[in-house]
């Protein structure tokens, strides 16, 4: 099982606004035969770790994923 993750993104006021507002993650299952579980996790970072997004796709061969999610967050 692979575990890909981008760690703490900094997200932080600057002007008045955070840089980024929204995330959106895509994925592609690229195996002709077998179907893929993912698990995404999203964590807001305020000095603890909270939970906020919390979805498991199923990808059947050749499907694509896309969602946004929220971010106007810290961290």
């Amino acid at each position: 099982m692979a575990v890909l993750s981008t760690g703490p993104i900094e997200n932080n006021l600057s002007g008045g606004n955070r840089p980024t507002q929204q995330v959106t993650i895509k994925m592609v299952n690229t195996d002709s035969i077998n179907t893929s579980n993912v698990l995404i996790e999203g964590y807001f970072l305020n000095g603890t770790r909270t939970l906020y997004v919390l979805q498991s796709v199923n990808l059947t061969p050749g499907q694509v994923f896309s969602q946004t999610y929220y971010a106007n967050l810290d961290g």
